[in-house]
């Protein structure tokens, strides 16, 4: 059961399901992982919203003074609701106001390297890019269906 804060109050009487699978294996140097998540919404007037997410990551750790790490997120969302200003609604969300949907995907790729020069200190830089395609619309893309993103900073870890 999901909290009520989550989901917000307006969503008392629709049902969001989900269930995934997944796994990793970690060989020291190297680390892979891979996950799968199915989500079912009721979303009122305009139905119910089917997703299917699919994910692989690797991380590559040569030294214990820094990582690599690569990853993919392929997001398929089927029927799901739109903003007034009609940007995909996220899983989760209340979409009980919703008069549209559209049907689409929403794939990023990521890339990040971290350096740790104490153990509890991370330096790091990472990026991403995001791609949507169809019926499927970002907010953080600003009507684009692309939108990149680079960022640096460090992390102090007590």
């Amino acid at each position: 059961m999901l909290e009520i804060p989550t989901i917000g109050t307006t969503n008392v009487g629709h049902i969001h399901q989900s269930w995934g699978a997944g796994g990793n294996w970690d060989g020291g140097l190297l680390r892979l992982n891979t996950g799968y998540i199915h989500y079912n919404a009721d979303q009122g007037v305009v139905g119910i919203r089917n997703d299917d997410v699919v994910t692989v990551s690797a991380k590559v750790t040569p030294s214990k003074l820094y990582d690599v790490e690569v990853g993919w997120q392929d997001f398929f969302a089927h029927n799901a609701a739109l903003t007034a200003s009609g940007f995909t609604f996220v899983p989760f969300k209340d979409a009980s106001s919703a008069t549209m949907t559209g049907t689409g995907t929403r794939m990023t790729t990521y890339a990040s390297f971290m350096y740790h020069p104490i153990p509890n200190v991370d330096v790091y830089i990472a990026g991403d890019h995001l791609k949507t395609t169809g019926g499927y619309s970002a907010s953080q893309a600003h009507l684009h269906d692309t939108a990149d993103e680079v960022v640096t900073g460090v992390r102090y870890k007590w």
